[in-house]
Formats: C-alpha cells, structure tokens, sequence
C-alpha cells in the first residue's frame, strides 16, 4: 500500500519539482518491500501516459530485488520511447550485473548520444565487480561493429575495464595499423589508466617520438602513467599558499581571451579568466600574463590558480609542460576531448575524455587544494567524480538550474507530464537536477548568489535546507565575483 500511495503522491504532486522529489521516496519503499502486487503496480505505470511517473517507476523498480524485475528492466533497455531507455539504462547502475543486460548495455553504448553515456556508466560500475562478463561482451561487439564511431566508444568503454584481457585488447588495438587512427587514440588515452606490459611501454616511447595524433596521444599515455606511479602531496603544505582549480569545457580559454564570442566562448571564460586573475593578483607570477609578483609567504592566500578548457591532443601535452614549471600565478590546462567541440547540451558523451584530461591536470599540479564547480553539465560531472577519487575538496556554485526551468515550464504549459520525458530526452532535466543535488548535498562548501527568496527557493526548488548546516553555505554577491 505504501508504493501505491507514493506512486499517488506523484501523479497528484502540484508541481513537476515536487514530483520529481517525491520520486525518492518511491525509490526508497520499492526498495524495502517489492512483491508481485507492487512489481505489476510499478509496470502498468511506466507504461502510462504520465511520463513524470513513468520514470519514477523506472527507478524505483531499479531497487526491487527479484528476477521478474530484472527481465522487465533489461527489455526497457530496448523500448521505442528514448526517455525510458535512458532511464532504464541509468538505473540500471544501482542494480547488480546482469548478463541478460549486458549486450543491450553495450548496445546502447555503441548508438552513442545521452543514452550511451548512461550505459557506459553502468558498464564501468559493473565492471568492478564483473570485469570478465563486461571484457567478454565488449570483446564481441567488437567483432561484429565496423563504422568508426561505434567502435571508437566501445574501445573507450574497454579501457573503463581493469581486467588483463581488456588492457591486451586495448594493446592490439593501439598496435594496429588497419584501424582508424581516432579508434587507435582512444585504446592509447585508455592504457594510461592500466599498468601496461614494458613491451608496451616502448611501444608508446617510440611512437612518442613521431609526428602525429597518435604520437602525441601516446606522450599523454605516458605522462599518465608516470603520474600513477608518483605519491601526490597532501592539500594545504604548510608554507605554500592555495592551488584553486576552475573549469568550463565548452570554450577555448587563455589569458587574452583569443577566442572570445567564438562559440561558447563568452561570458563564462570572461569570469573564469578575470576572476583566476584577480585570486593571484599581488600574490605570484602570471606567466600567461608575463607579470611577476612579490615573493611572500602564501600560507593563508592564493597563490596558483588553474583554469581547465578543451583542447587539442598537442595543446594538452604542451599545457602539461607549463603546468609542472609553474608553481604561481594563473595557468591553463588544457582537456583533450577527443572529438569536435559539441555544445553543452550534447556535449555528456564526452564525459571519459574530460574526466580522463582532468585527472591528467590535477595529478599534474602536484597539490590541489579546492576544486571550484559551477552548473550542471559534464565537465561538473566528470570533475566531480575526479575531485572524488583525489580527495580534493570541492566549492560547489549552486543554482536551482535545471529546477526553475522545469518549474517555469510547468507553470506556462509548456511541460506538462505527458510530455515530460519527451522533453527530457533533450533537455535530461532530471539527470541534471540529480546531479545538482548530488553535488550541493556532498561538496565541502556551497556558494550562492543573491535571490529576493534564497532560502526558499533552494528548499522547494532544490530540496536544499540552507538552515541545517549554515556554517556550509555562502552568499556571493554578484559584483564581488
């Protein structure tokens, strides 16, 4: 009765953002008493006209543990609506590897698009604890896929795989001269997350040498390779100031702003370069700049600050250099993403290559001290998960983005729940407001700016209750940033 009730609360919820809250808890009692009567329940709704609850269902049949909810689940990996695609092959990650997923999995992962990515994400989770069952179904996808961009998102997804059979797989890959050369790039960025066999790593050495994409691919290879064999030092040394790390991936950022009003190259490269700017000023060298700071004690300042946008495979290894000779002043790394520029709405394939490249920076940096994010899109995503796994603090911009959307959608007609998830399968509103919320619940501190009802909002909007722990929150006016 508790389901059916939840199930209730949602359908009838006033707004689309309460709806999507009320999800959760939906989530949380499928998870604590399944049954035939509730599995039946929760089917019949995804297959409703309310697409809101229908992805709500889909989650919360994610946490029904039984053999009947894992065939519904694997079949709604192949449904004709995207949205429940996506949705199933998201919540998929919270499940236990199924074989009977797998092939659909990578399937998914070959189409590419946003679905992809949430399968490759499922794939690299299950592949901590299954590696050979994913190796296994790689492996043959391999076999039978031809055209280029499905096999260079399968040999990317391989090298999310710590197993000895897909790092030979990767080796092969790299060595063969009948493959395409971008296909023969990814097996390459992937071997530096493995150890590699010395035969390997003068394979590598000597590619380095040459004059070409994979050459230079093959020099990031062995930088993250020799990088994964240096402890790194510990946040906040004493005697040093502050290394601060800032990013946006959907621009060309240098010091001159050279690229400014070309794509999305404007108002937020502006901030970042003038806002690392002015954390450094008085405190160390610029060299991008070519200005020189005083030589005083940094202990309680900054005195390095990094700012990470896309590049090219030559701009990254030459960034690289910069970055190890530089230990004040603001710096640009550079995030190699394998592809063309995509804008940001497109842009979430491209989320290994980022998190890839900014692994690479930050490791490079020798000590990062704050990790500052803004919105939600894939290089928050990517870094996240980074900042994660180096245990650097993170100071999470937030802003009820995508929820005031959602919320001002809802209220002009224009979002409505039959076509929700229509709409999300362009927009991905509740990826995003999940990820928002992640990151706003988890990050070290939160900043905010300015609303006539702040606290409000970012309770009803976001779920966040600033009351609870204010001592994490700051309020930025704008002028100040």
């Amino acid at each position: 009765m508790r389901i059916q009730s939840c199930l209730y609360a949602i359908k009838k919820a006033d707004r689309l953002v309460d709806a999507l809250r009320l999800a959760d808890e939906l989530a949380v009692e499928a998870g604590r008493d399944g049954g035939v009567r509730n599995l039946r329940l929760l089917r019949s709704t995804i297959s409703g006209a309310d697409q809101v609850t229908a992805i709500a269902a889909i989650h919360a049949l994610a946490q029904v543990s039984d053999e009947e909810a894992d065939q519904h689940l694997a079949d709604l990996l192949s449904s004709g609506q995207g949205f429940i695609r996506e949705h199933a092959a998201w919540a998929h990650g919270s499940r236990t590897p199924r074989s009977k997923s797998v092939g659909r999995l990578i399937g998914l992962v070959q189409t590419g698009g946003f679905a992809g990515m949430l399968a490759q994400r499922t794939l690299e989770d299950w592949a901590a604890t299954v590696p050979e069952m994913i190796t296994v179904g790689l492996e043959g996808a391999l076999l039978g896929v031809t055209d280029e961009a499905g096999r260079y998102r399968l040999a990317e997804t391989l090298g999310l795989v710590g197993h000895e059979t897909a790092i030979l797989l990767l080796e092969r890959i790299a060595r063969d001269s009948h493959e395409a050369e971008a296909i023969r790039v990814a097996a390459v960025i992937a071997l530096g997350q493995h150890p590699c066999s010395e035969d390997t790593k003068t394979y590598l050495e000597t590619i380095a040498e040459e004059n070409c994409l994979l050459a230079q691919a093959a020099r990031l290879t062995l930088a993250d390779l020799a990088a994964g064999a240096t402890p790194r030092p510990a946040p906040g040394t004493p005697g040093q100031g502050l290394t601060i790390a800032q990013l946006f991936l959907h621009a060309d950022i240098d010091a001159h702003l050279s690229h400014a009003g070309s794509g999305d190259t404007g108002g937020i490269a502006t901030l970042l370069v003038r806002l690392g700017d002015a954390l450094v000023h008085g405190h160390g060298d610029n060299p991008a700049a070519g200005t020189a700071g005083p030589k005083t004690d940094r202990s309680s300042t900054v005195n390095r600050v990094v700012t990470l946008s896309r590049g090219g495979l030559d701009e990254a290894v030459r960034s690289l250099d910069t970055l190890r000779k530089t230990a004040t002043g603001h710096v640009y790394g550079r995030v190699p993403l394998l592809q063309g520029p995509l804008p940001s709405a497109t842009a979430w394939p491209l989320r290994v290559a980022a998190r890839r490249g900014i692994h690479r920076i930050l490791t490079s940096m020798g000590r990062v001290d704050v990790l500052h994010l803004r919105m939600a899109d894939v290089g928050s995503l990517a870094a996240f998960d980074v900042a994660r796994k180096l245990e650097i603090p993170v100071v999470f911009t937030v802003a009820p983005d995508p929820h005031a959307v959602i919320n001002s959608m809802d209220l002009s007609g224009q979002l409505t729940r039959e076509n929700f998830g229509t709409i999300d399968e362009v927009e991905h509103f509740w990826f995003r407001a999940r990820l928002v919320q992640r990151m706003a619940a988890t990050a070290a501190h939160t900043v905010f700016f300015p609303r006539p009802e702040l606290a409000r909002d970012m309770k009803e909007l976001v779920g966040l209750d600033m009351a609870l722990e204010p001592e994490r929150h700051t309020i930025v006016p704008r002028a100040s940033i």
